[in-house]
């Protein structure tokens, strides 16, 4: 009976020995490959469950040094999220430019085509084209206006979104 306690205290120490290798292989894993170090990211790693890790004040102490030593990135580390964020916002403001251009392309068709009828002697008497001068100016101070409500709308867009997606950090981290 007492050789059967040794054998199974024996067996518990050498599985304990090698899950705790298994989260020091995981917490350096992770930590080479610059991944969100957590105590849940390490166990899932390991495959140990992640009161394991805080049984052991060594590897909880191993845990949140990797945490501290994590967590103010290198000048330069850029994470997916972030480049994929900022391809969106580059896409999103060469659209703004391109409709702009188009915008200014039409105003200047507009101004030349108004300059030539008048120099040609043709266009309307002066009152009328002052009128039609007028609502150009009209039209293209709504379009402006309209430009302006949609770079606002695209802001408050991308606004929401970035307080959804911190939101969804402030969800996910441990407390």
């Amino acid at each position: 009976m007492k050789a059967a306690r040794t054998a199974l205290a024996a067996a518990r120490a050498g599985d304990a020995a090698r899950r705790h290798d298994r989260v020091q292989q995981a917490l350096t894993a992770l930590t080479e490959a610059a991944h969100d170090i957590t105590v849940s990211s390490v166990a899932r790693a390991a495959r140990v469950h992640h009161s394991f890790i805080y049984r052991h004040p060594e590897l909880r102490a191993a845990v949140e040094q990797a945490q501290r030593n994590t967590a103010s990135p290198t000048v330069g580390a850029t994470s997916a999220a972030w480049i994929h964020t900022e391809l969106a916002n580059a896409q999103a403001q060469n659209a703004r430019l391109v409709k702009q251009v188009k915008l200014l392309e039409n105003r200047l068709s507009d101004a030349l085509g108004v300059q030539a009828h008048q120099v040609s002697g043709i266009g309307a008497p002066d009152k009328t084209a002052q009128l039609e001068y007028r609502c150009l100016e009209l039209e293209q101070r709504v379009r402006d206006l309209t430009n302006q409500l949609e770079e606002r709308t695209d802001e408050l867009d991308a606004a929401r979104a970035a307080n959804r997606n911190l939101m969804t950090l402030l969800n996910r981290s441990p407390s």
